[in-house]
């Protein structure tokens, strides 16, 4: 564990280093089977900044997600961090068929929230997210972005330091949300990280500050944001077309402007 404050490459801080991550895992069953195979994986998410991972399974970015959530121990690595993860997963953290209220309970409760601070919790969430109205609702029958703030909202109101959301792009009306955009900002501004995973190249350039893009479980790029979507789109068209020379062409030019650059960590 990183003490909180610690340092990675010189005085830039950071909320997670996984450095030298190694893990081989399969998933799926017969002709769906396929397997992730994570080599020397290194990767730093700083404080104060939004990273986008952009990548599909088969390119390991949710086994990526659980070693970083704790969820998944590696074969081998160190994982360095600074306070409390939280994965937070769409399409899987509130149950449609319970209440909004049942959600949020169950949901603190998981983060050990309860009596009467889980009360007071939920009712600030319920307040900054306009949910009033609808706190004894199914979920089901509740429109998207509420539910998308609650989630978001109740995941940074337990005193995360970093957040990270699996298939992101399926709540990007929420990014656009004037609530949630400040809740964000604030989280950012005292310290916190958010890691956002997409295979929305587009999505995540507008949304990240930086982006880690993973093909076949390793980085290609990590690099700014705005410099990934035109190498991702010209990779993308001559795989499309199978154009394997210009493909592998293009593979050969971003490795070696673009490879992840060497990790070290300072005590």
């Amino acid at each position: 564990m990183m003490n909180e404050g610690g340092s990675v490459a010189g005085e830039m801080r950071a909320n997670m280093v996984l450095q030298g991550i190694r893990h081989s895992q399969t998933y799926g069953r017969g002709k769906n089977e396929y397997a992730i195979e994570i080599d020397g994986l290194d990767l730093v998410v700083w404080s104060g900044e939004t990273l986008g991972i952009l990548g599909a399974k088969r390119d390991g970015i949710n086994t990526v997600a659980d070693i970083m959530c704790g969820s998944l121990s590696p074969s081998s690595g160190h994982i360095y961090e600074s306070g409390q993860v939280i994965n937070l997963s769409p399409s899987t953290e509130f149950l449609a068929d319970e209440s909004l209220r049942v959600n949020l309970q169950r949901v603190a409760r998981a983060r050990q929230v309860n009596g009467a601070s889980l009360r007071g919790l939920i009712d600030v969430v319920v307040d900054e997210a306009h949910a009033g109205g609808v706190i004894d609702e199914i979920v089901d029958d509740i429109d998207s972005l509420t539910v998308a703030r609650c989630q978001i909202f109740m995941a940074l109101a337990t005193g995360i330091r970093l957040l990270i959301i699996e298939d992101a792009e399926s709540i990007s009306e929420a990014f656009r949300d004037e609530r949630v955009e400040s809740k964000l900002h604030g989280f950012r501004r005292r310290g916190g990280s958010i890691v956002l995973l997409s295979r929305d190249v587009n999505f995540l350039a507008r949304t990240s500050d930086r982006i880690a893009w993973f093909r076949k479980s390793e980085i290609l790029m990590d690099a700014p944001a705005r410099q990934i979507p035109i190498w991702y789109n010209q990779l993308t068209k001559a795989e499309r077309s199978k154009e394997k020379a210009k493909a592998g062409q293009i593979l050969r030019r971003i490795r070696a402007q673009f490879g992840p650059a060497a990790i070290r960590v300072v005590k």
